[in-house]
């Protein structure tokens, strides 16, 4: 065989290196049936403990509706433990604000804007899944040093200026003094609820990690190892102990900053529907019980009261409504938007509830379905309530999910067989995502792979053959959203040797 026929690449296999990252339109958590998610609930009043904000704000404050999707289970432990913060210690002046959850196809956040490339909004697989939530500080204050509103817990969130430096001040991403600004009691109660639930409903294990700024970290230890000296409000050594060890703010696992205006709560993937199917229920039924409080202090007249969610799985909506507070006697009717009327679901007795699909529909804005239910007695309508839910944003990148196998190498070589040529060839969908391409050609000389920008449409790059300088092995990367790093070996199926004299 000639040194020509030799350099002349006859197979390229692309082979995904890191196939457990997000950014790129999949869930790492999907097995083969696709998670269920429910779109966080609106608060009833303050005294649910949290609030949204209407729009994403400086500093890194998230408040678009599009990516408040979670697994049930974390919107009800959140819940359950902000209601019970509110109900110990009040209100706070600035409660605790919900941030990025997951989006609905259940990849980490991204921002796809109109004439700019995506942007991850966080790294690759952090809030994938449903299972991580970011949760913003209770606060004293949100006057900022340098932007207003600043939701950090703390003033000194910035670097320190070079002597005469009239450079604006960079901000660090985690507090560089006190936290001076956290409400630290409701912080403090708020974790300790979580930990209380964690134990008793699961054994300590649903929650796996809880990212948090160093300087709030101090802070909320210190107060719960106060309370637990004299057992104020449940707390024990035990309980501190467990939050010690959930609690990550090292440097080497990236926890140290961008947490200086949030906890991150990482869950576990427990099955709701095995083992803690029961404790599953019985916690939703504890939240549907201080819903239908604040229900009916809102509204003291009625005795029912219309509670309603909006699901997601696989990208398909649907909604479930239940009345609270009915006589299980009494027939009921759900209408909405997209459901012809429908009796209560049988099945579900005790319960007054029906849950319907609605149209797997793209929505460029974000809408609402009004949710109504006629109770009847003998027959006759005796009461009409009625609920609007929310229906965010859902745009069509969503149904874009990256996979590396359907990317394929593709090789051009001159007639001379002095340079190669390569490009990707991949489904026309998957160019939303990529931001930057390029390859890493090796000699099998232990020395700095080259690196040779992909151009054009098709991401082709051209390579020189050398024949003294035989090449072992390319390696190409491509960049997802901004953030996310797919590198990708690429394989021939000869090796590029020197002929043998």
């Amino acid at each position: 065989m000639s040194k020509a026929t030799n350099l002349i690449i006859l197979a390229l296999s692309l082979l995904s290196g890191f196939t457990g990252f997000a950014n790129d339109g999949r869930d790492r958590h999907r097995g083969a049936v696709a998670n269920q998610f429910v779109l966080f609930p609106e608060p009833i009043s303050k005294a649910n403990g949290y609030r949204f904000l209407d729009k994403d704000g400086r500093g890194g404050a998230d408040g678009t509706e599009m990516f408040r999707w979670v697994r049930p289970i974390g919107a009800t432990i959140v819940r359950l433990a902000a209601f019970e913060t509110y109900k110990q210690v009040g209100d706070a002046p600035f409660p605790m604000a919900i941030f990025d959850l997951t989006s609905e196809n259940g990849d980490t956040p991204v921002d796809f804007s109109a004439g700019k490339p995506p942007r991850g909004r966080h790294p690759g697989g952090a809030h994938d899944g449903g299972l991580n939530m970011d949760l913003g500080y209770y606060l004293t204050s949100d006057k900022g040093k340098v932007f207003q509103p600043d939701l950090a817990a703390c003033t000194e969130h910035f670097k320190k200026p070079k002597e005469l430096s009239k450079a604006p001040l960079e901000d660090a991403s985690q507090c560089m003094d006190a936290a001076d600004k956290v409400s630290i009691k409701h912080e403090s109660l708020f974790l300790l609820e979580l930990a209380k639930l964690n134990r008793e409903f699961f054994d300590s294990d649903l929650i796996e990690e809880i990212g948090i700024d160093w300087e709030v970290r101090k802070l909320v230890l210190k107060q719960l190892e106060t309370w637990s000296k004299t057992n104020s409000y449940g707390a024990t050594n035990e309980l501190t102990n467990t939050l010690s060890h959930a609690f990550t703010s090292d440097v080497w696992d990236g926890w140290s900053t961008s947490h200086h205006h949030h906890v991150h709560v990482r869950m576990r993937e427990l099955n709701m529907m095995g083992r803690f199917r029961q404790a599953f229920d019985r916690l939703v039924a504890r939240e549907k019980q201080n819903d239908l409080a604040l229900m009916k202090d809102k509204n003291p007249a009625s005795a029912e009261h219309l509670w309603v969610r909006l699901y997601s799985s696989n990208l398909s909506n649907a909604i479930e409504a239940e009345v609270l507070g009915a006589n299980p006697n009494n027939d009921a009717r759900f209408t909405s938007d997209a459901l012809a009327a429908q009796n209560s679901d049988p099945s579900r007795f005790p319960k007054v509830s029906a849950s319907w699909d609605l149209d797997d529909e793209l929505r460029t804005a974000a809408s609402k379905a009004e949710v109504k239910v006629e109770i009847l007695s003998a027959g006759k309508v005796q009461k009409t309530l009625s609920k609007s839910q929310n229906l965010p944003e859902r745009p069509a990148y969503l149904n874009i999910a990256v996979e590396a196998n359907q990317i394929h190498g593709v090789i051009e070589n001159d007639a001379l067989g002095k340079s190669m040529g390569i490009k990707l060839a991949m489904p026309q969908p998957y160019l939303n995502y990529i931001t930057a391409a390029s390859y890493f050609v090796s000699y099998g000389d232990n020395a700095e792979p080259r690196k040779v920008l992909a151009t054009g449409p098709d991401f082709t790059a051209s390579i020189g053959i050398e024949k003294a300088k035989p090449i072992s092995h390319i390696n190409a990367q491509l960049i997802l959203s901004g953030r996310m790093v797919l590198n990708i070996p690429v394989y021939s199926s000869l090796l590029w040797t020197p002929a043998v004299k």
